[in-house]
């Protein structure tokens, strides 16, 4: 009897009789998923006597790095870690280690989880050079998930949307094995539910790993602190001779707009307007998108923040979350807000000119309880403020 499965009406274990103890699993096999694994096990080769493809991968830590996973597997440990320095080649290393697992029929149907769309775009294109024979998923202009193919990959809100989906078509023990890029970043809080449900190999690459309590890179794949699977940094790449990398220098200069900024009586009216209308919507809109991420979806306008000059050590007003996660979340759309237009303060269409009289927070969406803010004279300059040319109350917002 190759597999066991066995309950309590609550926990579902799977007994791999022949390779690993029980383990707890997130539901049962369909019947394709038997029938894989049973020929997955019956066709298995030693993935050690397995010659690596030197035209996907030839670099020496690259070798080194596939056969330190290789020997995890075989001493049974089904999670991984490759810390490799960006620019060394982690997809390219990935795939020539999956092109081995496949051969060895090791695995079969393998998942690749990117945080975002180019990543995804990238790892399609790898995948279709150096193994054109292994079906990919999504196909251009493919929406719907497909069951038949066997290299998938996905963005972790659509791998997380589908797996939560009524009727969801992949089952837990649909994939052999998983594949998280940059898994410093999004495989925490709620995106770890997919490694939860999937019952498979799962191998993280990184370049810069977390060892914090609440976001352990190393824990996730059953690593000790500092201590991956695979280490290879940017000094040893940078030591090799020759170089695997370039070098490089930090020059910081500083523009005229970071010295002087933008001040509104420098911009005529119709160019306010064609600003407001090219630029404020879509940055409000890249706002909405991070304060909103998943998986939490609460609309922007019950979110206050103080975005006035906004420094991510002195941020009081976070303290309004009592929830770690919205926390986080809500101060990674600051720092990636700030990062890529600076220091900045967010204010409504509808208080363009009122700079003297702004407070230090509002809230986004309008200028609820701004009266308490003003004196009786700042109220009579207010509303003698002529807005007929802005926008509504919180449609969307100005950079200031």
């Amino acid at each position: 009897m190759p597999f066991v499965f066995y309950t309590n009406g609550n926990d579902i274990y799977f007994w791999d009789t022949e390779k690993s103890p029980p383990r707890k699993v997130y539901g049962f096999p369909t019947k394709k998923d038997l029938e894989r694994l049973l020929f997955l096990r019956k066709n298995e080769k030693p993935i050690s006597q397995e010659l690596i493809n030197r035209d996907i991968s030839d670099r020496p830590y690259q070798i080194e790095a596939i056969r330190s996973v290789f020997e995890s597997l075989d001493e049974g440990k089904r999670k991984a870690l490759l810390v490799m320095a960006t620019g060394t080649g982690k997809t390219r290393t990935i795939v020539s280690m999956i092109d081995v697992l496949m051969r060895t029929n090791k695995v079969q149907k393998i998942l690749f989880l990117v945080d975002r769309i180019a990543l995804r775009n990238q790892a399609l294109d790898a995948f279709k050079e150096f193994l054109p024979n292994a079906p990919v998923w999504p196909k251009i202009g493919e929406t719907e998930i497909a069951t038949d193919r066997r290299v998938y990959a996905a963005t972790y809100p659509t791998m997380l949307n589908i797996i939560e989906g009524k009727d969801c078509p992949l089952s837990p023990h649909f994939f052999d094995m998983i594949v998280a890029d940059e898994s410093h970043r999004s495989i925490y809080n709620v995106y770890k539910n997919i490694f939860d449900y999937f019952d498979c190999i799962q191998v993280g690459l990184t370049a810069t790993p977390k060892d914090a309590v609440e976001h352990n890179t190393f824990g996730l794949f059953e690593c000790e602190d500092g201590d991956p699977t695979f280490a290879y940094s940017y000094d040893q790449a940078l030591d090799h001779q020759p170089s695997y990398l370039s070098g490089y220098e930090v020059l910081k200069i500083r523009t005229k707009f970071q010295k002087e900024g933008i001040h509104k009586k420098n911009i005529s009216i119709p160019e306010q307007l064609k600003l407001l209308a090219d630029g404020s919507q879509d940055i409000y809109k890249e706002l909405y998108r991070l304060l909103c991420y998943c998986p939490y979806r609460e609309p922007v306008r019950t979110l206050s923040e103080c975005v006035y000059d906004l420094e991510k050590q002195d941020n009081p007003q976070l303290e309004l979350f009592d929830n770690i996660i919205k926390k986080d979340n809500l101060t990674l759309a600051i720092d990636k807000m700030k990062e890529r237009y600076g220091s900045f303060a967010i204010i409504p269409a509808t208080m363009l000119g009122t700079e003297d009289i702004m407070p230090d927070r509002v809230s986004f969406g309008g200028v609820k309880e701004l009266v308490d803010y003003m004196t009786e004279e700042d109220i009579d300059d207010f509303e003698n403020f002529n807005d007929d040319v802005y926008a509504e109350e919180g449609e969307f917002y100005h950079v200031w």
